[in-house]
């Protein structure tokens, strides 16, 4: 019996380990942007320019106090705007555009996908998280590469792309790049002219954070850009091409472009890792079962001496 009891005791122990066991075995930097990413385009410090014929898939954000948004030309963006209540909203584009929402909700929303935003450049550019690898001014077509699944950090100290030039980027399905550009203080170039960044090997826009830092301006012309572009204190202005995932800035001016935002992405979960804790509830409830059962038999009496 007391051999039963100690063999029950660390049965429990195991069931209780294996319930407290995280379902993900990775807090990405990517996730952190949390209500950020219900934005397609999302200004932070300033407004949002719109302008010539132009495409935004999603919901445009503007989380700047006196600030807004001003459309002109022929603009399509079904995913219609969230605007603070202190910022204006002013359109004479035609095409097609979805609602307008400035209330207490959307500014609860906008605020706090501001928060998300900052503490994500933060947490990607000085939490401690070691580089990959380090690279210096891109101007030339480069290649990024990873033959494992897995989460690398990129520190380059900046992108200045012209001319037809190409950066691919390259790992197996589920892992994530993030690509810290410039510094803090310093800033760093992040210039395309007529330039592609690509995704092979299975990363997707969503598995692709680009943590633009210090401030200045983000120029994009002409241009593809895949992955999410966060820019916290610059200026961004698109004018032609397209960005495939989602633009974060201060101010962002978008003339003849595109930003377009492909469905999320569900994670990609490690099986084990989501059965354990379904396991553990199983063999937790099993084993008290099986407790209740030894102590509802009787004990049989012992036949009486000859």
């Amino acid at each position: 019996m007391i051999a039963f009891r100690r063999g029950s005791f660390i049965h429990r122990a195991i069931c209780l380990v294996l319930l407290t066991l995280p379902l993900s075995s990775y807090a990405g930097v990517i996730s952190s942007l949390g209500t950020a990413q219900d934005f397609s385009l999302l200004s932070l410090t300033g407004g949002v320019s719109q302008s010539g014929t132009s495409s935004v898939q999603g919901t445009i954000g503007v989380a700047a106090p006196l600030s807004g948004y001003t459309g002109s030309g022929s603009i399509h963006d079904p995913g219609g705007f969230d605007i603070l209540t202190t910022s204006t909203f002013q359109s004479s584009a035609t095409g097609t555009s979805g609602p307008v929402d400035q209330n207490a909700q959307t500014d609860t929303l906008l605020l706090g996908a501001k928060a998300a935003a900052s503490s994500t450049s933060t947490l990607a550019s000085t939490a401690g998280l070691v580089p990959t690898a380090s690279y210096g001014l891109l101007q030339n077509s480069t290649a990024i590469s990873e033959t494992n699944k897995g989460d690398y950090v990129f520190d380059l100290s900046g992108i200045n792309l012209g001319g037809g030039s190409t950066l691919t980027l390259s790992a197996p399905a589920g892992s994530t790049f993030v690509l810290n550009v410039g510094s803090l203080l310093l800033g760093g170039a992040f210039n395309l002219s007529s330039a592609q960044i690509i995704l092979t090997g299975g990363l997707t826009a969503d598995d692709v954070l680009w943590n633009v830092l210090g401030s200045g301006s983000v120029n994009l012309a002409s241009s593809t850009v895949n992955g999410i572009v966060l820019a916290l204190n610059r200026s961004v202005n698109v004018t032609g091409g397209a960005v495939n995932g989602e633009l974060v800035g201060g101010s962002i001016s978008l003339s003849d472009g595109q930003v377009n935002s492909p469905p999320p992405v569900v994670p990609e979960a490690n099986t084990l890792m989501v059965l354990i804790p379904f396991i553990g509830v199983i063999l937790l409830s099993a084993s008290w079962r099986h407790l209740q059962t030894k102590g509802d038999k009787a004990v049989p009496a012992r036949p009486a001496a000859a």
